[in-house]
């Protein structure tokens, strides 16, 4: 993919970037090392909350923008372990962890029984 740009992080700040570049013609790359897009502050608007100091006439980004672009790529539980080269002209490695144990994983829970590793559930606060 020799023509695209990249943008690293999916905050509201990398949902921005990406969407002006994609609206001035760019094929953007964006890479969320997280499971989900949008970062804290879509976390608060998910929750509804309308309180929030925010510059009068501040356009935040949607998921649903962002989605409708076919300009953009998005590329979740992924982080960049390498970048050479110079500006506009760089090569990037990505990594790209799985969702799931398999392609066919039908949440049967039979890998839990037999997985010796117990990760945190980033979703639930802390009380799982």
């Amino acid at each position: 993919m020799s023509d695209a740009v990249l943008v690293v992080g999916g905050g509201i700040g990398g949902l921005r970037a990406a969407l002006d570049l994609a609206h001035a013609g760019a094929r953007v790359v964006l890479v969320e090392n997280k499971a989900t897009v949008g970062g804290k502050l879509a976390a608060l608007l998910e929750e509804g909350r309308t309180a929030l100091d925010l510059p009068e006439g501040a356009w935040l980004p949607t998921l649903e923008q962002v989605e409708a672009s076919s300009q953009i790529e998005i590329l979740t539980l992924s982080e960049v372990i390498a970048l050479s080269g110079e500006p506009g002209e760089f090569a990037v490695t990505i990594r790209s962890r799985s969702r799931f144990v398999s392609d066919v994983c039908d949440h049967c829970s039979v890998c839990k029984q037999v997985c010796p590793v117990v990760r945190p559930n980033e979703y639930d606060a802390g009380l799982s």
